[in-house]
């Protein structure tokens, strides 16, 4: 992530979590090293532990054409 983005940020962050998932949301605002545009767009993320260990996370991304384009 730190090399395709020089700054990221999240803002109002919430969680809930259901057994042995989190979900998660914010905005998510990031700075592109490519070109210096910054993106602001809604992110979610559910993630899924196993003793306390993360086994995996599947993040949503709002416009990933709007990240595509801002990375080249």
């Amino acid at each position: 992530m730190s090399e395709v983005w020089s700054d990221i940020a999240m803002e109002d962050l919430a969680a809930a979590q259901s057994d042995d998932r989190i979900f998660m949301t914010c905005t998510l605002q990031l700075t592109s090293r490519a070109t210096g545009a910054v993106i602001r767009q809604p992110f979610a993320e559910v993630l899924r532990f196993d003793e306390g260990l993360l086994l995996d996370g599947t993040p949503y991304y709002f416009d990933t054409a709007e990240i595509v384009r801002e990375i080249q």
